[in-house]
């Protein structure tokens, strides 16, 4: 840190905690004559500042980060990272391909399915975590349905499809869970929609029927977001785009069209994201969606191979937003993205073998940012922050 104090005899310039090539502590001192030269002082100093200074007290590339992995080798369950989050806690949760990992920021303790133990976890393929307003987290698995699990007393509870109960989960395979502000808790399966009631401990199913235009519009369900009136926006792989009034118990469509560049760009999503300002965004196998509901018309970004600030790659599979208002992106094989939405331009982040500082896979599978500012991408390599 540099501090200017001036007084009538001249300024004094005091630079502080440099790195070890400079000294600790230097001061360069002026003698100006009168307060009037001041200013040209003060100027000098700050182009001399500049001079003295070694180039790496200031950021080469402001797009550069720095990721340290957490993998296997550090107690990771499986390297292949699913999810990430961190609960009210303060802990951090990682699902992963062959179990669930709770991480304090030294240790990790995992939590696996037990069949001869009837409070464990469903499954180990777990493929989302959600936390709502209790402090109960709700987890996915893919082929082992949901569980809620009860931080306070450390246990499990299951919830399974089951052909022959016609309010059990709408399929075991489980894409992402939300829990809306009513506190249902909202199941996107490979089997339709399925919304949760934990007071009744019952689910009700809504799935595609093709003799019903207002019914969901595919049933494999990826995401589901609530805006800011309540309706909830659905994201399928196959059929686009579904806004639900849950007044009324209907699905509206919004699927691409060849012939409309105005259209969703692409059937095939893999989320749906609602921002702070309420913009709705669409991660698609065919570029980033915005979509204005009041012309109900999408803008798509797409990669462009003669264009370096584009979209890294056109699978997008996530979408979070940081605290800065800044989009950042995963795609499926392009790394990670950084997204200005008032410049329109994207920065990329991708692994480099020469380089043991970059993301360790750039297949991205999650996002999150933690309460100190940093950010967590989980990878089919691992645990990235």
């Amino acid at each position: 840190m540099s501090t200017i104090e001036c007084q009538k005899k001249g300024c004094v310039l005091i630079i502080d905690d440099q790195p070890e090539n400079i000294p600790v502590r230097n001061v360069f001192l002026w003698k100006t004559g009168s307060m009037r030269n001041i200013s040209i002082t003060v100027m000098l100093i700050t182009m001399l500042i500049h001079l003295v200074l070694p180039l790496n007290v200031y950021p080469q590339d402001v797009n550069k980060i720095k990721f340290s992995h957490i993998t296997a080798e550090d107690g990771l369950s499986h390297h292949e990272g699913l999810f990430v989050m961190q609960d009210a806690q303060g802990f951090m949760w990682f699902g992963t391909k062959h179990g669930l990992n709770q991480y304090d920021g030294m240790r990790t303790t995992t939590f696996f399915h037990d069949s001869d133990g009837s409070n464990s976890i469903s499954g180990n393929f777990v493929h989302w975590i959600h936390e709502d307003q209790s402090g109960v987290l709700w987890i996915a698995t893919w082929g082992d349905g949901i569980n809620r699990y009860d931080p306070a007393s450390g246990k499990f509870s299951n919830y399974y499809h089951e052909e022959a109960a016609p309010h059990s989960l709408g399929s075991n395979n489980v894409w992402s869970l939300f829990a809306d502000r009513k506190g249902l808790v909202w199941a996107a399966t490979a089997g339709g929609l399925s919304k949760f009631d934990p007071e009744t401990k019952t689910f009700v199913r809504y799935r595609h029927d093709p003799q019903n235009p207002n019914s969901l519009s595919h049933n494999m369900v990826s995401r589901v977001r609530e805006d800011a009136q309540g309706m909830l926006w659905i994201s399928t792989y196959g059929g686009g785009l579904n806004q639900f009034d849950p007044n009324t118990e209907t699905f509206t469509h919004y699927k691409h069209r060849d012939d409309d560049p105005t259209s969703l760009s692409n059937n095939n999503l893999w989320g749906v994201y609602i921002d702070s300002r309420e913009r709705i965004w669409i991660a698609s196998e065919a570029g980033l969606n915005k979509f204005d509901p009041d012309t109900e018309t999408f803008i798509s970004y797409q990669h462009d191979a003669g264009n370096p600030h584009s979209l890294s790659a056109d699978t997008v599979t996530f979408i979070y937003e940081d605290h800065a208002g800044l989009l950042w992106l995963g795609t499926f094989g392009g790394g990670l993205n950084r997204f200005d939405p008032e410049r329109e331009t994207f920065a990329h982040y991708q692994h480099d073998p020469h380089d043991p500082y970059s993301l360790s896979n750039d297949i991205i599978m999650s996002i999150f940012e933690d309460t100190t500012g940093v950010l967590w991408v989980a990878t089919h390599g691992g645990i990235n922050k």
